[in-house]
């Protein structure tokens, strides 16, 4: 966590039978980490790690952030992962006048494959895969945000991935 603490700022209250410390952390986030989005929550909360991982469905912390530092998930995990840290997620594609928002990275690409008028395999040729290769990473729904923003960037658009906590984007 220490590495996302830009800098903590203290403000010492001196009172006759207490004394109050306000401590105060600026983190700093890279928004396509979402490792660094989840550590960042989990501390703005003040939760506990090990019972959301245990909650996720992983043994222990280690192999949760292990899977948070790999960054795929499908969107179902992001959206339990969302529901764990009581926040709320935007996972969206917005290509022109279109928002995509699927269930699935292969029902949002297919979406975006609609609008362009583009099948499967133009797709793939034109991202330098195969066919089939794309099918079975669209069966899976594993990507990474980089490989999200790089799919909507081909398309002409945008990729929107943030939880939002207390009205702010992260």
């Amino acid at each position: 966590m220490n590495d996302l603490i830009k800098s903590r700022t203290y403000k010492v209250n001196d009172g006759k039978k207490k004394t109050v410390i306000k401590v105060t952390d600026v983190l700093e986030v890279d928004n396509s980490n979402i490792e660094q989005r989840i550590r960042a929550i989990i501390h703005m909360k003040n939760l506990d790690i090990s019972e959301i991982s245990k909650q996720f469905g992983t043994c222990n912390e280690h192999r949760f952030i292990g899977r948070c530092r790999t960054g795929k998930f499908r969107f179902s995990e992001q959206r339990k992962i969302a529901e764990l840290l009581g926040v709320d997620i935007v996972i969206q594609m917005m290509i022109g006048n279109y928002q995509i928002e699927a269930e699935t990275v292969k029902d949002m690409v297919l979406e975006a494959c609609k609008i362009q008028n583009k099948s499967i395999s133009e797709l793939s040729k034109e991202i330098g895969t195969t066919r089939q290769a794309l099918s079975r990473k669209l069966e899976c729904g594993k990507f990474t945000h980089d490989e999200m923003v790089k799919l909507a960037d081909h398309f002409g658009g945008k990729y929107h991935n943030y939880f939002i906590v207390n009205g702010y984007k992260i």
